[in-house]
């Protein structure tokens, strides 16, 4: 009887974790590639201040962030890429990325 009962309260802790995997192997398997290209595509179209009526591929006009520092040019993948040594200022005309967050 105690091993029905612990059984049981096994079942019944795992059961929503069970049920939330079911329900998330379904919608993958109903996932098809041109659904998820779509989407994919759909994240890269921006509309910008000079394209404020049409969106446009952001891979399209987009040019990597680089700093200047101590006449070094330094390509800016993350903030981890910026010196620890000092406060920095970040100037632009409108429409550059400035407050970006990557």
């Amino acid at each position: 009887m105690i091993e029905q009962a612990l059984f049981k309260k096994l079942i019944d802790s795992l059961w929503p974790t069970i049920i939330n995997k079911a329900s998330l192997t379904k919608k993958l398997k109903n996932l098809n590639a041109a659904n998820a290209y779509l989407s994919a595509a759909n994240v890269e179209k921006v509309k910008t201040i000079w394209q404020v009526d049409k969106e446009v591929n952001l891979h399209n006009f987009y040019y990597p962030t680089q700093i200047q520092l101590e006449g070094n040019k330094i390509k800016i993948e993350g903030l981890n890429s910026f010196p620890d040594n000092g406060k920095i200022v970040i100037q632009g005309t409108a429409g550059q990325g400035k407050s970006s967050q990557y």
